[in-house]
């Protein structure tokens, strides 16, 4: 059975990023203070859309700390920030990450082919996206 998840990004320690910035926050596990990985938000120029992104260590996936922590950093995307839209791409064959995106919320838009290099391989990127109205309806539902 995994364990499920209480971690969390600190947002009080970290300023608000400016448009065209982003930020990076430690994913730590409330109950022994152990960093599990990161999340990030990068803000575009006019500061209304924005894109999130995730990593964990191997040995903390699989206990929804992703999930938590990209939802909480959503949440102050939208609510702190006033995003109007939130963006994020992952490999289409990354199922661990869709998985997380969609449970958050996140909508399949599209595949930006042979868009993404790591050393000399390109693959795919999967868009996903996300607007503040659909995140507040959810979370009006939670």
């Amino acid at each position: 059975m995994s364990e499920r998840a209480t971690s969390s990004p600190n947002f009080s320690r970290a300023p608000a990023p400016l448009p065209e910035t982003g930020t990076r926050l430690a994913v730590e596990r409330k109950r022994d203070g152990k960093v599990l990985g990161d999340v990030a938000l990068f803000l575009s120029g006019n500061g209304r859309t924005a894109e999130v992104g995730f990593t964990l260590h191997p040995w903390a996936r699989g206990h929804h700390y992703a999930t938590e922590a990209t939802a909480r950093l959503v949440d102050y995307a939208v609510f702190d920030l006033g995003v109007h839209r939130i963006e994020a791409s992952t490999h289409p064959h990354n199922i661990a990450s869709v998985r997380v995106l969609e449970r958050i919320g996140f909508l399949a838009e599209g595949i930006r082919r042979e868009a993404y290099w790591v050393e000399d391989e390109v693959s795919d990127d999967a868009i996903y996206g996300l607007l503040a109205r659909e995140w507040m309806s959810r979370r009006d539902q939670d």
